[in-house]
């Protein structure tokens, strides 16, 4: 009996030994097996979360080269329907990973990054994506045309250094007569001479081109820069839904002030470089966006007046400041109002009645400037005495100043190019925020229920997982549910 108990004990003590290790070797391939479940759910949750993003919406990327997800497409649906097919037996059996199977519970979304979230940041990183390539291509290409240009316009040393000597023989003479003119006229002032019928005409309709000037200036001079007013666009923005309704107050920076400033700077050029590449304007023959931005009115229209009433002011300031410094100009400006106030019988005041003239000799020619760029011409950003268009005895009689329509080939900068220019006067927030309201308005003729707030960026999803053990007990391993082990994953993606 006792050999008998001894030799039974070891039989149990090896088949306790043997369900050891046959359980350790089950828990090994269990592990495993939940090891490669984690595997195969990183790889789909990664290939469906690729597959949600590539819903992306289609009109906003075709117009706009924005790439965001709408999340009226329910993302949540999307991304658990893609797991459940993914985790399915019948697609896993096609890859000969049957045991690999799962089960969802649900899909939640966490830190969604929309396009409006943090002073819209997600949108400013795309428009500095897309300026980024497209600003240095055209940058180059600019370059490259003024380069051919040059070299094909190349003469011989000696024909430029005779070109430039007949140049400055030109403007030897022309300053000489400037001020001959400059010491007849101030001889006449001074000595209260008589003036001719047809100098005292002349005189009094300078006189007049002030009160010209005034006149348009107080009942609006739109009509003189834009035909057919009855035809301009009647669009009526209708802003109680849109971006800029909701934009944040504006916050200082803190940290260093050189670089924030560099940073606003960047974001600035990008944004509207970006603003003026894709939004619509008056020379484009559809609707005024553009203006839309600058002028912070609803109704087309008056955001047109508002434009050309900057682009007024612009011209006129830049063209003050080279009649300023041009003495031939002035000179005639200068005799001019020797002149005028000789026949007004005032002739102290010489220089303010020079000044008057010079500002409503500018005046005329910002007009005639306005005209051209609305006309689709260009208009050169600083004046000499080649691109000068308006004499000041053709400045006297307004209709001079319409009769100018701008040729395509004329160096300069366009309409467009001005409303960039002009943009830069307004805060680089606000631009963006109104540039935002014109993409949803037009993106909404097509999809009334389009709206910015619902585009996403990125986002974190979190899986909640149920998985079958295979090598163990099941009972011993399930959630109280009882649809086996839990398992949550989460998985990050974006636009980047």
């Amino acid at each position: 009996m006792t050999e008998r108990n001894q030799k039974g004990s070891i039989t149990v003590f090896l088949s306790l030994i043997m369900i050891l290790l046959i359980s350790l070797f089950a828990v090994s391939l269990e592990s495993a097996h939940m090891a490669a479940v984690r595997g195969q759910i990183s790889l789909k949750s990664n290939a469906v979360m690729e597959d949600l993003f590539s819903r992306y919406e289609r009109s906003l990327y075709e117009k706009y080269r924005l790439l965001f997800l709408n999340v009226r497409q329910n993302p949540e649906r999307i991304l658990s329907d893609g797991m459940k097919e993914a985790g399915s037996p019948e697609v896993l059996k096609e890859s000969g990973v049957n045991h690999l199977q799962f089960q969802v519970e649900a899909v939640e979304l966490h830190q969604t990054i929309g396009l409006l979230d943090s002073n819209a940041e997600a949108f400013q990183k795309e428009v500095r994506q897309i300026a980024g390539g497209d600003m240095v291509s055209a940058f180059w290409n600019k370059i490259s045309g003024n380069l051919e240009k040059l070299e094909h316009g190349q003469t011989e040393s000696g024909e430029i250094n005779q070109l430039l000597e007949t140049e400055q023989k030109t403007e030897e003479v022309q300053q000489e007569g400037a001020e001959a003119e400059k010491t007849d006229g101030q001889k006449e002032t001074d000595g209260k001479q008589n003036l001719s019928e047809e100098e005292k005409e002349r005189a009094l309709s300078i006189a007049a081109l002030i009160n010209t000037v005034k006149k348009w200036i107080t009942d609006g001079f739109f009509s003189l820069i834009v035909d057919n007013t009855d035809e301009l666009s009647g669009r009526i923005v209708d802003n109680r839904d849109m971006p800029s309704q909701d934009a944040p107050k504006k916050k200082e920076r803190t940290g260093n002030i050189l670089e924030n400033a560099v940073d606003r700077s960047v974001d600035a050029v990008t944004m509207n470089w970006y603003l003026s590449q894709y939004l619509d304007c008056y020379t484009d023959h559809r609707t005024y966006d553009l203006e839309y931005v600058i002028g912070d009115k609803r109704a087309d229209s008056d955001n047109l007046k508002t434009v050309v009433n900057q682009l007024v002011l612009l011209r006129q300031v830049l063209n003050l400041s080279y009649l300023a410094g041009d003495e031939t100009k002035k000179a005639e400006a200068e005799l001019a109002a020797a002149s005028v106030l000789t026949v007004l019988g005032i002739p102290a005041a010489a220089k303010v009645g020079e000044y008057l003239i010079l500002t409503a000799w500018a005046y005329a020619e910002a007009i005639s400037d306005v005209r051209i760029l609305v006309k689709g011409g260009r208009v050169a950003f600083l004046k000499n005495s080649e691109n000068w268009k308006l004499s000041l005895d053709q400045a006297v009689d307004f209709r001079n100043w319409t009769e100018h329509t701008g040729d395509s080939k004329e160096e300069g900068f366009e309409y467009k190019e001005y409303l960039m220019l002009l943009l830069f006067f307004h805060s680089h927030q606000r631009n963006m925020y109104r540039g935002l309201d014109m993409i949803q308005w037009d993106l909404m003729q097509t999809d009334p229920g389009f709206r910015v707030k619902d585009c996403i960026y990125g986002v974190n999803a979190e899986f909640r997982l149920y998985v079958k053990p295979v090598f163990l007990s099941r009972s011993a391993f399930y959630d109280k549910n009882g649809e086996g082990v839990c398992l949550e994953h989460q998985e990050y993606y974006a636009y980047e």
